[in-house]
This record gives C-alpha cells, sequence and structure tokens, in this order.
C-alpha cells in the first residue's frame, strides 16, 4: 500500500491518495466480481487511511468527538464490471478531497481508479457529522476545516443527494435478519457497508420470490449507484426487519428500509442495470 498527498492541478485543490496492490479475494462475491459492499469498505478504509495525511477523522476540541457517517452516494461505472474481476489484475488507486464544509458537517468524496489509468470507475460521496459520544449531539467541525470552509465550499456546488419517497407503499417484501459480530465497526455498531449488504441479500430474496418486475431470481445485475441514509444505529445479535419495494416509473430502482424496534434506521435507493452480469469462470482443481 502507498499514501501520497498530491495537489491536483485541474480540480485546484489538495487530495489524498492511496494504492493498495490487488484486491482480496474474499471481497469478491459469487460471481467473480468485486462486491459493492465490498468496494465501500475499501472507501472506508482509505478514508482512515488518508488521516495520517489529512485531518478528516481527528477532532481539535475533545477525545470524545468522533465523525461519524450519516449518509453515502456511491455511483458505479458499467466499466468497473467489465474490468475487474477475479482473474483480472487491478491495483486500486483511491483519490479522495473534502467536498463540502459544514457547521457540524463535512461532505467527502472519494474516486475510484486503477494505478494504470484515470478512468473514473466509482465515485462515492459521504456525508459525516462531528458527534460527541457522551452528550450524542452533533458539535462544530475542527477549526482546520472551519477555518478553509469558505474556500473549500466556493470550489464547487453543493452535492444533490438522490430523491427517497416520502411515502412507503403498502406492497413490500419483508425479511429478518440478526446482524453477527463481524459485521459491526470499532465501535461495535453495525458498519454502514454490512447495511448495503443486507439489502442487496433481501433483493435477492425477493426476486427469488417474484415479487419485482423483470429481475430474476439469481439476482446478478450490476449495481450502478447506491444511496443510504443512516438514520439509526444497530447492534450485533438485534432483531431487524428489511423491506423493499420496486419503483412504478423505472424498475430499473429498488427501494430499501431498515427497521429496529419498529424505528426505521436506514433507508436505501439501489438502481440496478438491467442487463445479467456474467458469471466469471472457475478453474477448480481436485487434488
Amino acid at each position: 500500500m502507498a499514501l501520497n498527498a498530491v495537489h491536483d492541478r485541474r480540480k485546484k485543490h489538495n487530495v489524498v491518495e492511496v494504492v493498495f496492490r490487488g484486491i482480496p479475494y474474499a471481497d469478491f462475491d459469487r460471481t467473480g466480481h468485486w462486491s459493492t459492499w465490498s468496494l465501500l469498505r475499501m472507501f472506508e478504509g482509505s478514508l482512515l487511511l488518508s488521516a495520517s495525511l489529512s485531518p478528516i477523522l481527528t477532532t481539535a476540541t475533545s477525545k470524545d468527538e468522533e465523525y461519524i457517517i450519516l449518509r453515502q452516494h456511491c455511483k458505479i461505472s458499467p466499466q468497473f464490471y467489465k474490468d475487474i474481476n477475479i482473474h483480472t489484475h487491478f491495483n486500486p488507486r483511491i483519490m479522495f478531497w473534502c467536498h463540502e464544509v459544514g457547521k457540524t458537517s463535512l461532505n467527502m468524496k472519494v474516486n475510484l481508479l486503477s494505478l494504470d489509468s484515470d478512468h473514473v470507475y466509482a465515485t462515492n460521496v459521504r456525508k459525516a457529522v462531528n458527534f460527541n459520544t457522551k452528550t450524542k449531539k452533533a458539535v462544530p467541525n475542527n477549526t482546520f476545516y472551519l477555518e478553509q470552509a469558505e474556500r473549500i465550499n466556493s470550489l464547487r456546488p453543493s452535492y444533490k443527494w438522490l430523491a427517497f419517497p416520502k411515502e412507503l407503499p403498502t406492497k413490500r417484501f419483508t425479511v429478518k435478519k440478526r446482524p453477527l459480530y463481524s459485521d459491526t465497526d470499532y465501535m461495535n455498531h453495525v458498519n454502514n457497508a454490512s447495511y448495503v449488504k443486507f439489502c442487496l441479500d433481501c433483493c435477492a430474496c425477493a426476486a427469488q420470490a417474484k415479487f419485482y418486475i423483470h429481475f430474476e431470481a439469481d439476482f446478478i445485475y450490476p449495481v450502478l449507484d447506491v444511496d443510504i441514509q443512516y438514520l439509526g444505529e444497530s447492534y450485533a445479535n438485534d432483531d431487524l426487519e428489511i423491506s423493499t419495494w420496486q419503483s412504478t416509473v423505472n424498475i430499473s430502482d429498488i427501494y430499501c428500509i431498515i427497521r429496529r424496534k419498529n424505528k426505521i434506521i436506514v433507508k436505501s435507493f439501489l438502481r440496478f442495470a438491467l442487463t445479467k452480469l456474467d458469471q466469471v469462470d472457475y478453474f477448480v482443481s481436485r487434488l
């Protein structure tokens, strides 16, 4: 792994670049492609590693403060599925910079490229808030960002998040899930990427039950967009209820909600390609 600070002359800002050597075998899904939830985990890991060059995850006022994620949107290029699979040699190059600064929040943007090209395979925007773990309230950003807020915000327009339906349909497909300890993070909460995996598993169950139009039981369709809102938290062994439904406007669009104790803690929007992924051939030798 390599970690570098880079100045982007074209966009006139500093970025942090993290380069990994290959993709772990466990990150590939049953089709032989890089799973969406593992991609999001690598983005998360890149931000944590970037903290050594940028104060993105440090707080200037109290050890009781943490930046916690409120929302994220990941847009994945179709080329991602063509160029990256279990048989290709792909070295991820992940670039990060601060996109927008609020009084208590930050929007961080992360791009996935390869070590060999500048093609953007995926873009991830994350909204985080500086949170006091004792008072359970948002607190002002560290001074590094507050001092540079005007300069950073003047470089680009505010990010436009995707709209989520205001009313839930009565017809929804629902499964129950109990998170494992391996689904949690260092704060003992269910990790943000784990919720994406839960939603995709729910979608697969719904397709198998013939709940959706077009999508078939094996449900191996490329994910092109994920927009997920985190409204609450959950822990290992909690009883979660995951519900899904399909858009009446565009059959590519799927919505999910996750409930804990009858309270919605996650809302997600997923956009899929309508053509199935090609499953990568595996050659298994018998010893």
